[in-house]
């Protein structure tokens, strides 16, 4: 009985052990993602779209817009970005971004995701 007794508390405590460190990473990040947003922010504000490049998560798609943003130039036309603050949801956050420029409005989301203790950006996708 006493083995049986002995076993559940190391499981109660190994399983509190590590809910612990996972609100530690959770409490981390969110300080981490408030200043990950306010770059991006600053960085399309300026529109310094070089900036964007080290925050895009490495893969085809992402590659392709960050291509796509530097062929529009917009340092030289009058755009302004959007931001509806997204709700803190870790380890995947998605916002809105809206894209004036002229008399049109584009709206996107953008997803963020919590990867090797950095916060990225992960997709964008236009919205209908």
């Amino acid at each position: 009985m006493k083995k049986v007794l002995t076993v559940i508390f190391l499981i109660y405590l190994f399983a509190s052990c590590s809910n612990l460190s996972s609100k530690t990473e959770q409490n981390f990040s969110r300080e981490q993602w408030k200043f990950f947003v306010s770059e991006v922010k600053e960085a399309l504000e300026e529109k310094k779209i070089e900036n964007l490049q080290e925050k895009m998560l490495v893969n085809v798609k992402n590659k392709y817009l960050y291509q796509e943003l530097v062929k529009l130039n917009i340092q030289r036309q009058e755009i302004q970005f959007y931001f509806k603050e997204p709700e803190y949801n870790f380890p995947k956050i998605q916002g809105l971004v809206a894209i004036q420029y002229g008399d049109r409005t584009e709206y996107f989301t953008i997803f963020y995701v919590w990867k090797q203790g950095k916060w990225w950006i992960y997709d964008l996708e236009k919205r209908r």
